[in-house]
Formats: C-alpha cells, sequence, structure tokens
C-alpha cells in the first residue's frame, strides 16, 4: 500500500509522500521551525534538530514582537507629540526669532531645521545686504540724534521698515522654511509609522 501524505488544510489524502504541497487544495504540507528554519512534517510537535517545542517558541516569539511592536508604538507617539509642539512653535515665532541670529529662539529654529548659517546661504546673505543694512541703520539713529527733525526721523522711519522687512525675509526664506519643511516630512512619516503599526 503507497504511504500518502494528508493535507492539514483540506484533509486530502492524495498526496505522494515526496509532495511539498497539496494537489487538491495547493496548501503547504510541512511546517518550517521557527528557531532553525527547518523543514518538517506538520504532525511534529518538537524540532529534531534544534530541539525546540515549536509551539511554545512560536509563543514566545510572538510575544517578543508584540512587546517589540507596542516600544516602537509608544517611542513613535512620543516623537509625534514633540514633532507637532515644535510645529506649532515654528508657524507662531517670536519676535526675537526674527531679528537675533543669536537668540535662543532662532538657534532652536537652525536646530529643528538642521541648518547652519553658513551651509543654507545665510552667511552670504548676511554680508551682501544684513551686514551694510545694519550698518546704514547706525547711521541714521546717528544723523538722528546729530541733526534732529523731521526729514531725519523720516528717513529713519522709512529705513527701519526697511531693515524689518530684510530681516523678515531673511528669517523666513534661511530659517523658519527650512525648519517647516522637515518638521511637516516628519510628522508624515511618523503619522504612517503609526498607522502601519495600529492596523497590523
Amino acid at each position: 500500500m503507497e504511504i500518502t501524505i494528508k493535507c492539514p488544510h483540506c484533509e486530502s489524502a492524495d498526496n505522494p509522500p515526496n509532495a511539498r504541497f497539496c494537489i487538491n487544495c495547493r496548501g503547504q504540507l510541512f511546517q518550517v521551525c521557527p528557531s532553525c528554519l527547518s523543514e518538517l512534517p506538520w504532525h511534529f510537535e518538537n524540532c529534531p534538530k534544534c530541539g525546540v517545542n515549536i509551539d511554545k517558541y512560536r509563543e514566545k516569539t510572538k510575544l517578543a514582537e508584540t512587546e517589540k511592536k507596542d516600544n516602537e508604538l509608544e517611542a513613535y507617539q512620543r516623537e509625534l507629540s514633540q514633532v507637532q509642539n515644535d510645529l506649532q512653535f515654528v508657524q507662531s515665532p517670536p519676535l526675537s526669532a526674527y531679528i537675533s541670529t543669536y537668540s535662543k529662539s532662532q538657534k532652536r529654529f537652525r536646530d529643528l531645521g538642521k541648518t547652519s548659517i553658513w551651509g543654507c546661504g545665510m552667511g552670504v546673505f548676511d554680508l551682501i545686504i544684513v551686514y551694510p543694512a545694519i550698518v546704514l541703520f547706525v547711521s541714521m539713529i546717528l544723523m538722528v540724534m546729530l541733526r534732529p527733525g523731521i526729514e531725519a526721523i523720516l528717513y529713519f522711519l522709512a529705513f527701519t521698515a526697511l531693515l524689518g522687512g530684510i530681516m523678515w525675509f531673511r528669517f523666513n526664506t534661511f530659517i523658519r522654511k527650512p525648519a517647516l519643511e522637515k518638521l511637516k516630512t516628519r510628522e508624515i512619516e511618523l503619522q504612517k509609522a503609526i498607522r502601519d503599526l495600529t492596523e497590523v
């Protein structure tokens, strides 16, 4: 009498002894040891090669994967919360961030955007535009002090507005925009990672 293998999926007993897949349902006729990855018959409870109990090892591995998944999810959620707090800060920057290169708030912006003064082109902009404008601004202050009058005050106010516009452009172009882009990109990445973990 020819020995056949019973399929664990459809219970067909017509499979030859060397078959790896069921001829009826095409289901797999063997199991893989989760420890040493050896192919074993379905009815084996222990692996003859590495000695592990297959069901217990799978349960242990499943618990470890669940714990790893929970830790990853917690870490992603914690980072997402920080990123969203940083986004609120970037979207409503304090006045000091616009004005001073060395203020804590502007340094935080550069850290969030991972930009350096020279690496993003801001240093060249400062040399060509900002520093000469500051020198002229100081000159305007001296002019108002030495030759006070309506005309000098109007020049001073106009140049103050111009300098404010320059600093606003400098901050938004070289500092705020990179930080905003990086944070929004990271927020999308984290939201996708959390969604993938919770949907599994």
